[in-house]
């Protein structure tokens, strides 16, 4: 996966030579924790790819959300869901199974996106990753995604000056994360509407 903020981009928001090749391996692993920092905060993916979600089971039962019976619902995390490539499991007599997509419904208008029985969910074996969702991910809108790289920047530029301590504020205190990238990805963040 292409990375959405280049060396190339972080290099010049560092203000640091382009043609100084000794830090490139430690700034790329910055861009790859700076992106997942910010797909964990705001709750999805910022580039489109492949997705999986595992589970032990189909779910059997009813559960409550909300106060809403969510009857043999699965959500999909991670961002806007794009297709459902397949769904597999490990029938009770151990053997792999695809699932035939004609008795299942997926809602991919919601976030997060839902996928439910027509009928009543296979018997899974019941082992530890007996359920595996194969789901396909859009990245952010353009607009989300500059707000997002921005953000990325600032985080490694950050850490790159900040390389053995705790970020801080300018009275010595402790911070969590530079306010301004709270700033912009807080209105990012996806809430779940189950």
């Amino acid at each position: 996966m292409a990375e959405p903020v280049s060396l190339d981009d972080i290099k010049a928001h560092l203000r640091l030579d382009p043609d100084e090749t000794g830090e490139d391996i430690y700034l790329q692993a910055l861009i790859v924790a700076a992106r997942r920092a910010c797909e964990l905060r705001i709750g999805g993916a910022i580039v489109a790819g492949d997705a999986s979600l595992t589970l032990d089971r189909f779910p059997a039962s009813p559960h409550r959300h909300d106060g809403v019976d969510r009857v043999l619902t699965i959500f999909l995390p991670a961002g806007t869901v794009t297709d459902i490539v397949d769904i597999s499991y490990r029938s009770s007599d151990g053997t792999e199974q695809l699932l035939d997509p004609s008795i299942y419904v997926a809602d991919l208008t919601r976030s997060p996106a839902r996928i439910g029985p027509l009928g009543a969910w296979p018997t899974a074996a019941r082992t530890p990753g007996s359920v595996i969702v194969r789901y396909t991910l859009a990245a952010l809108p353009d607009d989300d995604l500059q707000t997002v790289c921005h953000a990325i920047r600032l985080l490694v530029g950050n850490w790159y000056a900040n390389r053995e301590g705790a970020v801080v504020d300018t009275r010595g205190t402790p911070a969590e994360l530079p306010l301004a990238v709270r700033w912009l990805l807080e209105p990012l963040r996806l809430v779940a509407t189950p």
